[in-house]
């Protein structure tokens, strides 16, 4: 899960640092859809999806700047 994310942050190590909020939301939302599509696309965990994706790459972040 989170590896999938961090693979992300590795290829854009040349983002801004800290990280923007609009790289920041595109995160989340390619890891939240990451998560629907692992629930082969069933509808109505958008919210649940979408917290734990955003709490999911806030950690990707943090750990990575603590990294540096």
């Amino acid at each position: 899960m989170a590896q999938q994310t961090a693979k992300v942050m590795e290829k854009k190590e040349a983002a801004p640092t800290p990280v923007d909020e609009g790289h920041m939301f595109e995160l989340i939302c390619q890891r939240a859809y990451e998560l629907y599509e692992q629930r082969g696309g069933a509808h109505g965990n958008d919210i649940d999806d979408w917290l734990q994706a955003e709490a999911e790459v806030r950690a990707s972040i943090a750990a990575h700047e603590a990294g540096k």
